[in-house]
C-alpha cells in the first residue's frame, strides 16, 4: 500500500493511527517534531504525510510550505485541535491537501486519505 508519515507531537494519537493505518496494510512513520518528520521524509519519501497544526518548536502551520516545496506531489493532510475557518483557510493556501478535527474521525480520515492517495496517483 502506501507509505504514510504522522508528524505529531501527541504519543497516545501517534499510537492509535499507526494501528489504524497498519492494519490497512499501509506503512506508518511517526515523527514527534516537524525537524524529525522532515529528516524522517527526506530519508525515505513518503506517499502522504499527517500533519498537526500545533507542536513546540516548527508547528505544522509554519512548516507545511517547507514540506510542500521539498515534496510538491505528497498530499499533507493537516490535523487540529483548533479548527476554525482561518486555520483552515491558512492550512489550504500553504498547501494542504484537507484539514480535520481533532479528535479524528476515523471513517473521515479514511474518506480524506483515500481521495488524497488516489488524486496523487493520478497527477504523477
Amino acid at each position: 500500500m502506501s507509505r504514510i508519515l504522522i508528524i505529531d507531537d501527541d504519543h497516545a494519537s501517534c499510537r492509535t493511527l499507526s494501528v489504524h493505518l497498519g492494519s490497512q496494510g499501509h506503512t506508518v512513520q511517526l515523527a514527534h517534531t516537524f525537524d524529525d518528520g522532515l529528516a524522517a521524509a527526506q530519508a525515505d519519501p513518503p506517499h502522504l504525510v499527517i500533519l498537526d497544526h500545533r507542536m513546540p518548536g516548527t508547528s505544522g502551520l509554519e512548516g507545511l510550505p517547507l514540506l510542500k516545496r521539498a515534496f510538491p506531489e505528497t498530499p499533507v493532510i493537516m490535523v487540529t485541535a483548533y479548527h476554525d475557518r482561518e486555520t483552515v483557510l491558512q492550512a489550504r493556501r500553504r498547501g494542504a491537501a484537507d484539514c480535520l478535527p481533532k479528535p479524528l474521525d476515523i471513517n473521515e480520515l479514511d474518506e480524506v486519505l483515500a481521495h488524497a492517495l488516489a488524486s496523487s496517483r493520478s497527477s504523477a
